[in-house]
């Protein structure tokens, strides 16, 4: 076997960041996901025809280089595009004092997860005042900082009534800590706590409730699978509701977008909703499954939650992990027929056997 050359994982990963920024503005850029010789030109077309300042459009071309040498390091990228604080700038008394977000009221916390690093807080931009929610990611290194800025450009890339619009992204240090700011719309709660709301008030789903819901997320999801990518964690903590009872698709930390290959091995997603063959690629390495059939099945159990205002999974008795009640939940629900095999369908063991997201929107008449 020939020797191959050594490469920086760290240069890899500007190209990688670059890739993606540039991906999210336009649809021209070559498809292919490693620089090769020759596609440079094309890169550089595709940058300048973006409606950048001068200096972005340069640094983006940089960070796409083919030549690992002309590439620049992520701090140098960092330093290019972290904002500088205005001397106007009001005082951040609720939130510790960071130049990222000098241009934002920034209020109290909303949620925080101590395991990854995650806060989440109200916040209002100063020019318009409209009400946001400001996801903070402490990261130690620019590598972590890169996947989170990846997860808030791929929510960037979509423009769709059914998926959460992200307003901004910005990026700060202190010391040697690393925050990542995604700042998105508020909307008024997420799926879970209308499940437990309506569960407490005794107010049950009609069946076109669900189909109105199915018929909303899985819309964004096919806008998604048209772009290439698998959501990955589809639950009701990832799907919003607004004022008008619109639901929204969010949490996109584990997209998985679709270049050469159509199956993956890795295993992303929250147990309760994840299919066999997501769990089997947990064990197995050289396990292979398709996503977008994942999405599906997590839909679906998304949907059963809904429809019965109850978990259709408990915890184990026997050790960690799930037990599925589907089929109990599913048999004790009044649903026609039809939604029932539908259902059914979403739910499938066997991928093979499992619909597909054309199946699930042709059959709801989306």
């Amino acid at each position: 076997m020939g020797e191959i050359d050594s490469y920086s994982p760290f240069k890899a990963d500007v190209y990688s960041l670059g890739r993606t920024a540039v991906a999210a503005a336009s649809l021209d850029l070559p498809r292919e996901c490693w620089p090769i010789a020759g596609l440079e030109e094309k890169t550089r077309q595709v940058v300048q025809a973006l409606d950048y300042s001068p200096e972005l459009q340069q640094l983006l071309i940089g960070m796409l280089s083919y030549e690992e040498a002309q590439r620049p390091s992520m701090q140098q990228v960092y330093d290019a595009l972290v904002p500088l604080p205005s001397e106007s700038s009001p005082s951040q008394e609720v939130f510790k004092q960071t130049s990222a977000l000098f241009d934002y009221e920034v209020g109290p916390i909303i949620y925080r997860n101590t395991q990854t690093a995650l806060s989440i807080y109200e916040g209002r931009p100063n020019a318009t005042k409209e009400p946001v929610v400001i996801k903070t990611y402490e990261c130690e290194h620019l590598g972590s900082v890169n996947e989170k800025l990846k997860e808030g450009l791929i929510q960037a890339w979509f423009e769709h009534p059914n998926v959460c619009r992200l307003i901004d992204i910005k990026v700060s240090k202190e010391k040697s800590l690393y925050s990542a700011y995604l700042i998105a719309e508020k909307l008024d709660r997420n799926l879970l706590e209308d499940i437990q709301a309506r569960a407490k008030a005794r107010r049950p789903v009609s069946e076109a409730e669900l189909v109105t819901f199915l018929r909303q997320i899985g819309n964004a999801l096919k806008c998604a699978q048209l772009k290439g990518l698998a959501h990955r964690d589809i639950k009701p903590e990832s799907i919003l509701i607004d004022s008008d009872g619109h639901y929204k698709l969010c949490g996109f930390g584990c997209a998985w977008q679709r270049l050469a290959l159509t199956l993956t091995n890795s295993f992303q997603g929250t147990l309760p909703y994840t299919c066999k063959q997501v769990r089997l690629a947990y064990v197995s390495e050289e396990y292979r499954y398709n996503p977008y059939k994942a999405d599906i099945y997590a839909l679906g159990i998304t949907t059963l939650y809904l429809a019965a205002l109850a978990p259709p999974f408990r915890q184990s008795k026997s050790g960690p992990g799930f037990v599925s009640l589907a089929t109990e939940t599913l048999d004790s629900l009044l649903l026609t027929e039809g939604f029932k095999r539908l259902l059914q369908a979403m739910l499938a063991e066997e991928e093979a056997q499992r619909a597909d997201l054309d199946a699930v929107l042709s059959t709801i008449g989306a």
